[in-house]
């Protein structure tokens, strides 16, 4: 006989019941007897007699490994968008598992799967969208495209933020999960007080601010969701190596009895994202703190505040992340089903808001990532509510409600360029690698100029000299001036829809440097031995990717060109600036090359 809440789960769920289990190995999740098992590679269902699972009925008996999905009512939510159209949703995290039987990858960007693990990526994809085929584990959202970022190693900075946000955005995706935070120590040391980890977050979160603004000012929605942060069961001494801990604390040994409990962590702490205060961005990311369960015996009877996770103002929600099984690649370590294993975190809490979200955009394409973000947080919708150690009360969302209400919502969605628009962007920095704010970036059709204002797009790059910019499907040529700097134009830039063109690193000297005045440029020109190639011909065009555009000369009107000599080495005195290099042999095939000249 089935259990009484069957008709509620994925056939995908993967539980083992027994009353007297003599497994040789103990249960990972909780001591309640029940068991994730392996079965010819694969998880599968088993029940026992109904007669020995205490109170299975129960709303509150919320037991097996898909415990999650259950909790935030996500299967009654299903039945709401049984015939919806695929959703697109980005995960900016580590490495992916690409050929994960229970995953399906539609674009993954920088995906290197040799230089980290990818288990933490790959358990975020499964709870967001582990395919319902009748083998492993369910996702929250079944009917989902997943579009990856990968950034490999330690925290990114935030240049690589800017690329990684504007490729899952150019790509129209719905949702962005950002299962990420920064270093403990730095957490700890903001939510002390300390004036300088906190400036250091709130630079950083005013930079992604301006950005974000402007990707929105492109005409694109988004609504992005991150963690509350796992730090506020973590314990904290100071530390005397500064160059190493340069906010003056670390994280503190578990057998430290100096260390201390003394500060609740803040949420608004954990990333750049969420100490972001402007209001049309911060109304497209929600964030995420997690619950846990508890047991008496066999039966689940509550749920608690995860004692991990990060308090505050800026924590919207909570969702459940301890003990949360979800998709690994196949040869991670210590599990006992193989491509799947449990993890705990906020970073297992906000994938399933991530896959609530994705489907209410199924629900309706029309909505707007705000009003989204509006009914996840709205307290009429919850399932329940939780109290953070600072006492600020958040919903536990009930998808079932939030689906029904997105659907019932008005179309507003802010989203332009589908299907025909890219993305570019940038930086401009000055030699020593400084970005320079407010320079104009122009960009035309190739073949036109910039007098004749032709399809011509022009703005400014920001704080960190960075630019971003949404232009139809072209090939275009990029002018960047501001007054005391060398001007440069880069030439040929093709844009496609739904992609990111990254152009390189320009630096740019200041005209005050003796900027025209000839410095020594030198090489070689080698085959793939090394051994130099004798006779060929150098020459410079202005501006990077210029194939037909005039020589430069120099003073008296003479083409600035040099030929290679026995050892392929040659060298020329050319004006500080950005050139396309013209190799030139007679049957040879050398290609343009771009360069800076700096000093």
């Amino acid at each position: 006989m089935g259990l009484p809440y069957i008709s509620y789960c994925s056939p995908n769920y993967s539980y083992v019941v027994t009353k007297d289990d003599n497994s040789p190995w103990e249960d990972a999740l909780f001591t309640d007897n029940l068991r994730a098992w392996q079965k010819s590679d694969f998880l599968t269902v088993y029940y026992s007699d109904e007669s020995s699972v205490p109170d299975e009925a129960s709303l509150t008996c919320l037991t097996g490994d898909n415990w999650g999905l259950k909790a935030l009512n996500v299967p009654a939510a299903w039945e709401k968008n049984e015939n919806a159209s695929p959703v697109r949703v980005g995960i900016y995290d580590h490495g992916f598992a690409s050929w994960h039987e229970d995953l399906s990858f539609e674009k993954q960007y920088n995906n290197d799967q040799s230089a980290d693990d990818g288990s933490h990526g790959t358990h975020v994809a499964g709870i967001i969208g582990a395919k319902h085929n009748g083998i492993g584990m369910a996702g929250v959202c079944p009917n989902v495209k997943l579009y990856t970022y990968s950034f490999v190693g330690g925290d990114c900075d935030i240049l690589a933020d800017k690329i990684a946000f504007a490729s899952l955005i150019g790509n129209h995706v719905k949702v962005i999960n950002y299962s990420q935070g920064i270093a403990t120590e730095v957490e700890y040391a903001a939510s002390k007080g300390n004036e300088k980890a906190r400036n250091a977050i709130l630079n950083n979160g005013k930079i992604m601010e301006e950005f974000l603004l402007k990707v929105y000012g492109l005409g694109y929605d988004f609504l992005i969701v991150t963690t509350a942060g796992n730090t506020n069961d973590k314990r904290f001494v100071k530390a005397d190596n500064i160059l190493k801990f340069p906010y003056g604390y670390k994280e503190a040994e578990a057998d430290d009895s100096s260390a201390t409990k003394d500060v609740e962590i803040l949420a608004c702490y954990n990333s750049a994202l969420n100490s972001i205060i402007n209001p049309v961005v911060r109304n497209r990311i929600i964030t995420v703190g997690s619950i846990g369960h508890l047991y008496h015996g066999n039966v689940l009877d509550k749920y608690n505040v995860h004692r991990c996770t990060n308090a505050g103002d800026r924590l919207d929600v909570f969702a459940p992340g301890k003990e949360i099984l979800s998709t690994v690649p196949s040869d991670f370590p210590k599990t006992e089903v193989k491509g799947y294993a449990l993890m705990s975190g906020t970073s297992q809490a906000a994938p399933y808001i991530s896959g609530i979200a994705a489907l209410m955009f199924q629900a309706n394409p029309q909505i707007s990532a705000r009003e989204v973000k509006r009914i996840l947080c709205d307290s009429g919708n919850k399932i329940c509510t939780f109290t953070d150690g600072l006492g600020f009360e958040h919903p536990m969302p009930n998808a079932e409600i939030c689906v029904t209400k997105a659907a019932e919502a008005p179309g507003s969605n802010q989203s332009q360029n589908e299907g025909y628009n890219g993305i570019i962007t940038g930086q401009m920095t000055d030699l020593e690698g400084k970005g320079i704010k407010d320079m104009t970036v122009c960009v035309t059709h190739s073949g036109t100029d910039v007098e004749s204002n032709a399809s011509i797009f022009c703005f400014q790059t920001s704080a960190d000299g960075t630019y971003v910019c949404s232009v139809p499907n072209g090939t275009y040529d990029i002018l960047i001036y501001k007054e005391g700097r060398v001007p440069c134009k880069i030439y040929g830039v093709t844009v496609t829809a739904e992609e990111v063109t990254q152009l390189e690193t320009i630096y740019v000297a200041g005209l005050e440097m003796d900027t025209y005045g000839a410095k020594l440029a030198q090489g070689k020109v080698a085959y793939s031995t090394g051994k130099g190639i004798p006779n060929v011909r150098i020459r410079l065009r202005l501006g990077w990717n210029n194939l037909t555009g005039a020589y430069v000369r120099d003073k008296s009107g003479n083409i600035i060109q040099a030929t290679t000599d026995y050892d392929g080495m040659f060298s020329f005195y050319v004006p500080r600036g950005i050139y396309t290099i013209e190799i030139f042999k007679e049957g040879l095939d050398f290609g343009p090359r771009n360069a800076i000249l700096m000093r």
